[in-house]
């Protein structure tokens, strides 16, 4: 007697697995597409979104921590630095950008040797009034107590 062999159909269409990592391939490229256009603003955007965000991240530990804080800024870039007993603690890292910035102080507002930071963040809130220019034309200021203010 002869047996007879059925055959089973393979299935069609796809894992669960091979959609899953379908999915995943797919969320990595939309996010370095996003990241890679969110760069796009021009020269100088960049470099006034990095000082905005330090601005506000100085700020902010200033008057948590209740200690001195204070921002370098360079043509070329920027270091953060803090207050210790034996002076100004300046990072060793710069934050660079693209193009110069030009940072402007009232003379009456200027402290320290030519290697402390020109802004100062106190715990109080208030820091150091001054006005940056940015490659991109955009100018940012701000009084020593108000917010920072930017226009183009």
């Amino acid at each position: 007697m002869e047996r007879q062999v059925t055959r089973i159909p393979a299935p069609r269409g796809f894992t669960l697995i091979e959609l899953m990592v379908a999915v995943a391939v797919l969320a990595v490229l939309s996010v370095g597409a996003t990241l890679a256009l969110g760069r796009s603003d021009g020269p100088g955007a960049s470099a006034q979104s990095l000082f905005k965000q330090a601005h506000r991240n100085l700020r902010t530990l200033a008057i948590t921590g209740q200690q001195i804080r204070g921002l370098r800024v360079e043509p070329r870039g920027m270091f953060p630095a803090s207050h210790t007993p034996d002076g100004w603690k300046i990072a060793e890292t710069r934050v660079t950008w693209d193009g110069q910035v030009v940072l402007s102080i009232p003379r009456n507002h200027r402290h320290g040797p030519a290697s402390a930071p020109q802004i100062l963040y106190l715990p109080s809130g208030q820091s150091t009034p001054f006005t940056i220019q940015f490659p991109s034309g955009i100018q940012c200021r701000n009084d020593g107590w108000s917010a920072l203010t930017c226009d183009g």
